[in-house]
């Protein structure tokens, strides 16, 4: 059997909401991050109920994706000028060496490791 109770931190996300909330299962309870949706399953629609009840702890807030790791955004900052390596091989060899190296300089750059 599946219950959950203290619904909090509640935050709207699209048409559903992000929240925690104390999930038991076979009497074993955990505290979980759940996202609720319309046609979800599970237990989606009775956690919607609670809160469209008002049966939660606190307000309610957008959601905000969080922010992205410094490596990713770099990662994908040098995707997208080379998606893959054959458009790398055709700009060193189009470009020269020198000229892809500084436009990589650059990208690092902006997109520092250790920086947001």
């Amino acid at each position: 059997m599946i219950t959950f109770a203290n619904i909090r931190n509640v935050k709207q996300k699209g048409q559903g909401y992000v929240c925690t909330l104390d999930l038991t299962i076979n009497g074993a309870t955990e505290t979980v991050d759940y996202y609720a949706v319309p046609d979800g399953g599970g237990i989606c629609y009775p956690v919607l109920e609670a809160i469209g009840k008002g049966e939660f702890t606190g307000g309610i807030t957008q959601w905000v994706a969080p922010e992205k790791p410094a490596e990713v955004k770099r990662q994908e900052a040098l995707a997208a000028k080379w998606p893959d390596p054959f458009a790398l091989l055709d700009d060193i060899l189009e470009k020269g060496i020198a000229t892809v190296k500084a436009e990589r300089d650059a990208i690092k750059s902006a997109n520092p490791k250790g920086g947001k």
